[in-house]
């Protein structure tokens, strides 16, 4: 008697589409996620040698000249803070900086001390393995990209009504930082590919790094990032920290430097 013929088992076409829509699905949730989280580990990597360069560079200066550098931003104002600015003119610039309650002008120290900061910027420079130095103009000069912003129009493209008076007026305090200052100012390229821009005529106090240069997105809180040189006393010398620790400094979908720098998810 003949075995009875066993059906062979497969698919049909409908569950093969079926398990291929549930693949793709699954695909187009899961590789975005990793390829942002994947994005942000690099430019974490960027702002973590970032910050060690600009350490490094500071060690170097001080062990070459054997004394203190007077090149930071106080962490607590020894003159308590208080200042405002006492008017603007009619494009929404700052005209002087007086003390809130005394009106009394401020000392040339109120912000830190900063004797050494050109000094120290040109030895930044020779310690850095610079390979492209713009002096001056930036942008034409062909170190920073076109499409990188400044803090005035970051104010703007968030606030749709804001005009060039009010984005003035809202960087009085840091007006080197506006795009067209940027763009006139100094930048410089390292062998690794990062861009160093210093902050205007003080020259590296505040630094903003493009972590991987002009590769894009170019964008404030992306791959660009800031620190900040700041001093306890008269007696110590700087230490870089985070810039970018207000979310109105960086650019949609960007983090603070701060919390790349110190936190452990993005």
């Amino acid at each position: 008697m003949r075995s009875p013929i066993k059906k062979a088992l497969a698919f049909t076409l409908s569950e093969v589409l079926i398990t291929l829509v549930i693949i793709g699905v699954l695909a187009a949730i899961v590789i975005p996620s990793l390829n942002n989280q994947m994005q942000w580990m690099q430019y974490r990597s960027g702002v973590v040698k970032a910050k060690s360069i600009l350490d490094q560079a500071l060690l170097k200066y001080s062990e070459t000249n054997g004394n203190l550098i007077e090149c930071g931003y106080w962490k607590v104002n020894p003159y308590g803070g208080g200042a405002i600015c006492e008017g603007y003119d009619k494009k929404g610039n700052c005209t002087g900086w007086i003390f809130k309650e005394s009106g009394d002008n401020l000392p040339s120290d109120y912000n830190g001390r900063f004797t050494d900061c050109q000094d120290l910027y040109k030895s930044f420079k020779r310690n850095m393995n610079v390979i492209k130095d713009c002096d001056s103009s930036a942008y034409t000069a062909g170190c920073i990209s076109e499409d990188m912003e400044g803090l005035d129009t970051i104010y703007k493209g968030k606030n749709e009504d804001m005009g060039d008076y009010d984005a003035n007026k809202q960087t009085a305090g840091i007006p080197e930082f506006r795009k067209a200052n940027i763009r006139a100012g100094k930048a410089f390229i390292t062998a690794d590919g990062m861009i160093f821009m210093p902050y205007g005529s003080f020259y590296c106090p505040i630094m903003l790094v493009d972590v991987n240069g002009q590769k894009g997105p170019n964008k404030w809180g992306h791959d660009i990032h800031g620190f900040i040189a700041k001093i306890s006393d008269i007696k110590s010398n700087p230490t870089f920290l985070p810039y970018i620790q207000s979310t109105a400094y960086v650019e949609a979908g960007g983090r603070t430097t701060f919390h790349v720098l110190y936190k452990k998810t993005h």
